[in-house]
């Protein structure tokens, strides 16, 4: 057998209702010819063998008779292109549910042409062609309509792949998941499409194919084109599709993203350890407690407190109720105050006392959504304080010194109208200092150590010591920056004006209270919109604290004592996976990391196996051992499959019903067939929790029945769909279901007719998601579409300048190699005279330098763009750099007849910077001004100081620039005109490297014109040097001529593998008097070296075998080369091309093209040193 397997179905009357791609091929047909046909109305020939039930007669209907399979029938079939082939057929009859006579017939297809001879030997019977031809046609059957349905209406990824992981099928979902149109991905692999993700999804895909079981809940992490650069989560469910005999023919995948739940899960569970954290480090002892009055949490000083007084241990009163906990507290103040803070929503402060021991204690509770939070601290030794300063002023001495709260006595001070306008400190106590952190207040006042003291302390204070009547509060201090718990009273009598104040620094649980109230706020939103629920595990008694949800998570029902234990959950974590998730805990204890398994439980209620997923972490005490375990877990089942139910019989159900099939049993969206009462048919666990309803309970009743608060408004639409057989689409429905009394909440349906094979309508497809939570996403999602089309605006810019750049940039780099190429070939192949010759040549040296200005043009950008652009910087005198760049430009105006006019202000001092790049800057703006002034014009440069700045303006009559170009000229790459019918040249790259050349030297640049034809200025500015004095500057012209045979005597080494580079270097050497050697590798080079020792090298850089760099090190490496020396001519001319030439040993860098001066007189400076 070879070759993959085609697959073709057909109905009862063997019409034939679909075939895939490989029956095609095989049999030569096209899907149009082959669907509503008989497959064997055909010419074909039969060869029966020993064990098959199929003699002359067609395969399928011999199946479709018998009702049993028929197996490795053998077929010879002629094509329509005239091939006859031999084929192996399996058919294989489908029953509908409680049916005996089969629906249809699915046949299997192998092209066995390879093995003809042996076959039909066999069977004795080539040749014969039987069977009389029909013809029929035959609609679509419902449920290819109902997949392709889901394909595109599920609001999660679907596809199909094949064996050799090609794509056959996928929705637009998926689609935009992997940022590709549907049709880029048919028949294309994994590989070719997801390349960033390919490697590691394959084995994945492959380990599937091989064992044919699927992989289900496999989280990936990755980036993709939809959204390069994020990484993003997504959740993986594969299935394998298998045929009749076992053999998997492909891969059923679905894919839902699950970044933002990933992203919730663990910001929760960072919020949780931070409040856990700020809980901990407080002084104060802390309880929380739920609805339900049970104590849910403690902190380790509340437990200490508690224990020290009871006797009780944590686990004896941690998940009990308070009452039941402490029952003497029944009745009374903290009975009622709890009460009260809970009913009527506010925070309550008290104090009392506990009566077996007799101490006193203070709290502050704080009501929340969850429940209540209590902060409480043990107040007996303020109490004691307090009756010891009335009974006693012996005992208030002792107590005074050794007391563990802040004291002091002060006295009031009036004005003349008896009103207080401060107070004195008579006496602190040691803990005062301590607690307020202001040094030696005894003799002083209180505005003269805290002079912006608020007015509410002296007006509080003034009116304790005038009335005698104590005060008792608690208040912050911004200009102490500090909370304190205060207690105030008079003494001394009712004439006095004396007053004590009893306090505590409160300031570190005041902060915590807050940022506390804060986070739970927080956690508590987080956790109710997430569905999520939450455990506090004790490590040394295996005892915690878990949400109400998370019992009812587990199965259990929330008794009244709330106890959880580490046994209670362990005893419902499945069998299979409790060694892997124990395992997975010891490792998350052991490093201290994030502890986040996937697994299943069994309920205790039900029995059911449902998914969880869990993040958590280990918390340690100041020993780092680990005393508690706290996160959060959900319910993961929505997003796993269910079940994964593959019917184990001989049936073989076409791929599409076994694709609806897994749909229905995994998707993440309700789904449900309705028939013409609106009875349900069939529906799927989602949309069963989605109405808070049994998936058996629907079947059967209406939807008034099981929806009668939303039937009013459906049920006219179904029936609509009904009679007139359209779908309606993106219908948004609001309302309250069983699942969640109470609770509105909104999904976007879409409704499809269900049409028989007679294509009357017989039921309806329903499509169901909710979409509550996206619908408060939709403003968030509408700013991001619109950063999104300003960035694409903004690249689209981008990439316009840049297609305009390229185009410019070929046409000046071409431009002057025309005149060049032609006038070297016509030197090559004519004879001219002297005046032609020396045109033809000063026309090659014209343009010659015009490429070379490009490329520089484009280094500098680049060195730019690179961050590599440096100054050598010293004082300069501008007028000198303006005076030499206006002898560069002189021809090019002198030929337009450009009046030139210097106006240089002789007393302007010098600046700091690089003469040579300055220089750049000035040619680069007369050489524009030039450029675009008509013939006659004129161009003036003005050299002023303002100010601390030096001024250059270049200020020409000509063109002009466009108000609307203006605000973009010192951009890259940017010119006014960059069509082909421009009249000026150039990349538009001189200003944009000016503008930085200025920027580095501390200045500006700007341009100025009035419009088109009315002239420019750009102006630069720079600032003075520091130093006042200037020096005189003289020029020395690198490229003056150098007359005679400087070099006669000396013996010169050329090393270039290109022959014409190093011919014209030889020639120049040459007819300066040198005795020239020249060589076309490094190894040439250094074999020329052991003959004789030359007074010069000059070596090119970029040389095939051995590099221009691996030469010098070598030449150095020579006892008698070590001094030698050395050039380097070369086209790589970058800053650090330079500096790499000179670290490898060169004593100097000269960049291709050369200029025969700068060479000579490079040459002449290292042999005369």
């Amino acid at each position: 057998m070879t070759g993959a397997a085609g697959i073709v179905f057909q109905l009862a009357d063997r019409t034939i209702v679909a075939c895939d791609p490989i029956a095609t091929e095989i049999l030569g047909y096209s899907t149009e010819q082959l669907v509503g046909k008989v497959l064997w109305d055909m010419p074909r020939q039969a060869i029966a063998p020993t064990d098959s039930p199929f003699s002359s007669e067609d395969p399928a209907m011999v199946a479709l008779r018998t009702g049993q399979p028929v197996l490795d029938a053998i077929v010879g079939f002629d094509r329509p292109d005239g091939e006859f082939v031999w084929l192996k057929l399996d058919a294989r009859p489908l029953f509908a549910t409680n049916a005996t006579s089969p629906y249809g017939v699915v046949t299997t297809i192998w092209d066995v042409r390879d093995q003809k001879r042996q076959l039909t030997a066999a069977a004795g019977l080539e040749g014969q062609k039987t069977l009389p031809q029909t013809a029929n046609n035959f609609p679509n059957p419902a449920y290819q309509i109902e997949l392709e349905t889901l394909y595109t209406t599920a609001p999660i990824g679907l596809c199909f792949i094949d064996t050799d992981l090609r794509f056959v099928r996928i929705n637009q979902q998926l689609a935009d998941i992997n940022g590709f149109a549907i049709g880029d991905h048919i028949g294309r692999t994994l590989q070719e499409m997801l390349p960033e993700q390919a490697d590691a999804l394959e084995p994945i895909y492959r380990q599937v194919i091989a064992s044919g079981e699927p992989v289900l809940n496999f989280e990936f992490q990755g980036v993709n084109r939809a959204q390069p650069g994020i990484d993003r989560d997504w959740l993986l469910n594969l299935s394998p599709l298998h045929q009749d005999n076992g053999m998997v023919i492909g891969v059923n995948v679905m894919v839902q993203e699950i970044t933002d739940r990933k992203r919730i899960a663990q910001a929760l569970l960072e919020s949780e350890t931070r409040v856990s954290t700020i809980l901990e480090s407080m002084t104060d002892g802390f309880l929380a407690l739920d609805r339900e009055w049970r104590i849910t949490y403690a902190n380790q000083r509340g437990v200490e407190v508690i224990c020290s007084l009871t006797n009780l241990e944590a686990d004896e009163f941690l998940g009990k109720s308070l009452w039941e906990a402490f029952p003497w507290g029944v009745g009374e103040v903290v009975d009622r105050e709890y009460r009260r803070a809970i009913a009527e929503q506010v925070a309550v402060h008290f104090e009392f006392q506990y009566q077996p021991t007799g101490d006193w204690f203070e709290v502050h509770a704080y009501p929340s959504a969850t429940g209540l939070g209590i902060y409480f601290r043990n107040i007996s030794n303020r109490k004691l304080a307090e009756a010891a300063l009335r009974e006693s002023n012996h005992r208030y001495r002792r107590l005074f010194e050794s007391m563990d709260q802040g004291f002091c006595l002060c006295e009031i001070l009036l004005n003349e109208n008896g009103e207080p306008i401060d107070y004195r400190f008579l006496e602190v106590n040691p803990m005062f200092e301590k607690m307020t952190e202001l040094k030696d207040a005894a003799g002083k006042t209180a505005l003269e150590i805290v002079p912006n003291l608020e007015a509410f302390w002296i007006e509080t204070y003034g009116r304790v010591a005038l009335t005698g009547e104590p005060a008792r509060f608690e208040n912050g201090s911004e200009a102490m920056d500090k909370w304190f718990d205060v207690s105030v009273f008079r003494v001394d009598g009712p004439s006095s004006l004396k007053f004590a104040v009893l306090f505590t620094n409160i300031t570190e649980r005041k902060r915590a209270e807050i940022a506390l109230q804060k986070s739970e706020e927080r956690l508590s939103l987080a956790i109710d919109s997430a569905g999520m629920a939450t455990w506090d595990i004790d490590m040394q008694t295996g005892r915690g604290v878990w949400s109400k949800s998370h019992f009812l998570l587990l199965g259990y029902e929330p008794v009244s004592t709330g106890a959880a234990t580490f046994e209670m959950w362990r005893d419902r974590v499945h069998p299979d996976d409790l060694e892997a998730v124990m395992h997975t805990l010891e490792s998350a204890q052991n490093t201290r990391s994030l502890y986040s398994p996937e697994y299943r439980i069994i309920r205790a209620d039900t029995g059911e196996i449902r998914w969880l997923k869990a993040f958590g972490r280990f918390l340690d005490n100041d020993a780092r051992f680990a005393t508690r375990c706290i996160g959060v877990v959900f319910d993961a089942s929505d997003r796993k499959f269910a079940e994964i139910i593959l019917q184990q019989s001989r049936e073989t159900i076409a791929r599409q019903l076994m694709e609806i099939e897994l749909i229905y049993q995994t998707a993440p969206i309700g789904l449900a067939v309705l028939d013409r009462d609106l009875r349900f048919l069939r529906l799927n666990p989602k949309l069963a929790e989605i109405n808070g309803i049994s998936v058996d309970a629907h079947l059967g009743r209406t939807v008034r029945e099981i929806l009668p608060n939303l039937a009013d408004e459906v049920e006219p639409l179904f029936y609509r769909i009904l009679e007139t057989g359209e779908p309606i689409l993106d219908l948004e429905v609001r309302g309250e279901t069983a699942a969640q009394p109470g609770v509105y909440r909104t999904w976007l349906e879409n409704w499809f007719p269900l049409p028989d094979v007679d294509g009357q309508v017989i039921g309806i497809n329903v499509v169901v998601q909710e979409v509550t939570d996206r619908k408060q996403a939709e403003i968030e999602r509408e700013q991001l579409l619109d950063r999104e089309r300003l960035a694409r605006a903004e690249s689209e810019r981008a990439n316009r300048i840049k297609d305009e750049f390229l185009a410019v940039l070929s046409h000046e780099l071409r431009s002057p190699l025309n005149p060049i190429l032609g006038w070297v070939k016509l030197l090559q192949t004519r004879k001219f005279d002297q005046t032609r010759t020396k045109t033809a040549l000063a026309t090659i040296e014209r343009n010659a330098q015009l490429q070379a200005q490009l490329i520089e043009d484009l280094l500098d950008i680049s060195m730019i763009m690179g961050g590599k652009l440096s100054l050598n910087a010293a004082p300069v005198s501008l007028a000198f750099v303006i005076s030499s760049a206006i002898e560069t430009v002189r021809l090019a105006a002198e030929a337009k007849n450009i009046q030139l006019i210097a106006d240089l202000d002789a007393t302007v001092d010098r600046v700091f910077g690089d003469s040579g790049r300055l220089q750049q800057v000035v040619w680069n703006l007369l050489s524009n001004a030039v450029k675009f002034t008509p013939i006659g014009g004129q161009v003036t440069i003005r050299l002023t100081q303002v100010e601390g700045d030096v001024q250059i303006e270049a200020i020409d009559n000509g063109k002009g620039i466009n108000p609307e170009f203006l605000p973009s000229i010192f951009e890259y790459f940017r010119q006014e005109d960059a069509s082909t019918t421009r009249k000026f040249g150039g990349l538009g790259l001189g200003l944009a490297i000016a503008r930085q050349i200025v920027e580095m030297h501390g200045g500006r640049i700007w341009a100025d014109s009035q419009g088109i034809d009315r002239g420019a200025t750009f102006t630069v500015r720079i600032p003075l040097f520091a130093s006042a004095e200037s020096a005189p500057q003289t020029a020395v012209s690198q490229s003056s001529s150098i007359d005679g045979k400087p070099l006669a005597g000396h013996l010169a080494l050329i090393v270039d593998d290109d022959s014409d580079s190093r011919e014209l270097v030889a020639f120049l050497l040459q007819e300066s008097g040198a005795v020239v050697r020249a060589a076309a590798s490094a190894s040439e080079a250094l074999q020329s070296l052991k003959q004789a020792l030359p007074d010069i090298l000059l070596s090119d850089i970029g040389m095939p075998g051995m590099d221009g760099y691996t030469l010098i090190a070598t030449v150095r490496s020579l006892k008698q080369c070590q001094t030698l020396p050395a050039i380097a001519l070369t086209a790589y001319a970058g800053d650090g091309d330079k500096d790499r030439a000179i670290a490898a040993g060169f004593q100097n860098h000269i960049p291709k093209p050369i200029d025969p001066n700068k060479l000579i007189a490079a040459i002449l400076q290292l042999v005369k040193r």
